[in-house]
């Protein structure tokens, strides 16, 4: 069942369509893409409640076990990113893993780096390929509710779905409980809409159409993203809920996720390397830490 919700970033409850950008999205009705009149924070609104949304996820073929894109090892790319891990904890431990949407294969490099994941997750059967791929500790939670991660503080935590998730600001927050003080987290969250690469793609899909433009393009479930962050307002958002950014970087080379086509890799990578010069690469690399009082 649709639900339109306030503003996911600042909680205002005035927004405007932005027909143009639901269409260069494919989001289809009755979902819709909103813009907060207060902060400018882009979301679905009219979304999928969350009966709606795991019936979605269960019905994708991208969130399929063993999609070959999705359900697969990228672990020199994920290893290389939680070596940052090093720079701010004195030695490995706990790590508070929010989400497996990928299978959990990002989670792959983490035993041999000394780290051990505990995960939590909304949908069941990506938890299990998560449990039986990866071998971390899985618990399934509706709506990626983080109060079944209960003990100790974490060590650390990581993600690569804050966009999928419906309250990113309150989830945020209660990681942020769930860590020790000065604990790092990890996240990649894409650039949607403002990054060299859709500012690229969007005038080509007016030119060429719907037909002319997916056979370059793979196809994008754009229905799963509830939000669409920027670097600002994905910074805001952090420093809001008790988080200091460290690191920031929107390219990150040979990305796994955003070289999907074959013929066009040197392009794609070409764009993305530009875009980072001026922080409009295709995807935001982020570490933060634990610094300040956790949000209330």
């Amino acid at each position: 069942m649709p639900e339109t919700v306030p503003c996911l970033s600042c909680g205002g409850a005035r927004a405007h369509r932005e027909p143009h950008l639901e269409r260069f999205l494919a989001l289809a009705a009755p979902l819709r893409l909103a813009r907060c009149g207060d902060c400018g924070f882009r979301f679905q609104s009219p979304r999928s409640d969350l009966d709606e949304l795991e019936g979605r996820y269960l019905a994708s073929d991208f969130y399929a076990e063993a999609h070959p894109v999705r359900a697969a090892h990228y672990d020199d790319f994920y290893s290389h990113r939680y070596q940052l891990l090093a720079r701010w904890t004195p030695r490995p431990g706990r790590l508070l893993g929010v989400a497996c949407l990928d299978g959990g294969y990002q989670y792959a490099p983490l035993a041999a780096l000394g780290w051990r994941a505990e995960v939590f997750e909304f949908i069941r059967p990506l938890a299990e390929e998560c449990r039986r791929v990866v071998g971390a500790d899985v618990r399934v939670s509706r709506g990626w509710d983080p109060s079944c991660m209960v003990g100790e503080p974490y060590d650390a935590a990581a993600s690569i779905s804050l966009e999928h998730v419906p309250d990113p600001r309150g989830l945020l927050a209660r990681v942020r409980r769930l860590v020790r003080d000065g604990a790092p987290l990890v996240l990649d969250v894409p650039y949607q809409l403002g990054s060299l690469k859709d500012l690229t793609k969007y005038p080509l899909r007016r030119l060429l159409g719907e037909r002319g433009f997916h056979p370059l393009f793979k196809r994008n479930e754009n229905e799963f993203h509830l939000s669409f962050f920027d670097p600002p307002r994905l910074r805001a958002m952090l420093a809001d809920t008790g988080w200091r950014v460290v690191h920031f970087e929107t390219y990150q080379p040979r990305h796994p996720l955003y070289l999907s086509n074959p013929r066009a890799r040197w392009l794609q990578e070409a764009i993305y390397r530009v875009g980072g010069w001026f922080e409009r690469g295709p995807s935001m690399e982020v570490v933060a830490l634990a610094d300040g009082a956790p949000a209330p």
